[in-house]
Protein backbone atom coordinates (compact mmCIF):
# COMPACT_ATOMS: atom_id res chain seq x y z
CA UNK A 1 0.00 0.00 0.00
CA UNK A 2 2.89 2.18 0.60
CA UNK A 3 4.29 1.97 -3.03
CA UNK A 4 0.89 1.80 -4.67
CA UNK A 5 -1.33 4.44 -3.12
CA UNK A 6 -1.06 8.02 -2.68
CA UNK A 7 -3.00 7.55 1.02
CA UNK A 8 -0.96 8.65 3.74
CA UNK A 9 0.99 6.69 6.22
CA UNK A 10 -1.69 7.14 8.75
CA UNK A 11 -4.81 6.31 6.87
CA UNK A 12 -2.39 3.40 5.79
CA UNK A 13 -1.61 2.10 9.65
CA UNK A 14 -5.76 2.37 10.28
CA UNK A 15 -6.68 0.24 7.24
CA UNK A 16 -4.55 -2.56 8.41
CA UNK A 17 -6.07 -2.30 11.86
CA UNK A 18 -3.09 -0.22 13.58
CA UNK A 19 -4.59 1.69 16.79
CA UNK A 20 -2.12 4.15 16.00
CA UNK A 21 0.18 5.44 13.66
CA UNK A 22 2.92 5.16 15.97
CA UNK A 23 2.64 1.28 16.52
CA UNK A 24 2.35 1.33 12.86
CA UNK A 25 5.83 2.72 12.13
CA UNK A 26 7.17 0.71 15.20
CA UNK A 27 6.25 -2.88 13.90
CA UNK A 28 6.96 -1.77 10.00
CA UNK A 29 11.14 -0.73 11.04
CA UNK A 30 11.10 -3.88 13.32
CA UNK A 31 10.16 -6.06 10.27
CA UNK A 32 11.98 -3.55 7.32
CA UNK A 33 14.47 -2.26 9.32
CA UNK A 34 13.25 0.76 8.35
CA UNK A 35 10.59 3.63 8.87
CA UNK A 36 7.47 3.68 6.56
CA UNK A 37 8.34 7.26 5.51
CA UNK A 38 11.99 6.28 4.18
CA UNK A 39 10.65 3.62 2.73
CA UNK A 40 8.02 4.90 0.73
CA UNK A 41 10.11 7.34 -1.69
CA UNK A 42 12.41 4.89 -2.00
CA UNK A 43 10.29 1.82 -3.53
CA UNK A 44 6.80 3.90 -4.75
CA UNK A 45 6.28 2.81 -8.09
CA UNK A 46 6.10 5.81 -11.04
CA UNK A 47 3.06 5.77 -12.91
CA UNK A 48 3.12 5.77 -16.13
CA UNK A 49 2.44 9.44 -17.90
CA UNK A 50 -0.35 9.03 -20.57
CA UNK A 51 -0.11 11.25 -23.65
Amino acid sequence: MLTNTDESIGEIAGRLGFASLNHFSRQFRRWSGQPPSYYRPKYKLDKPELD
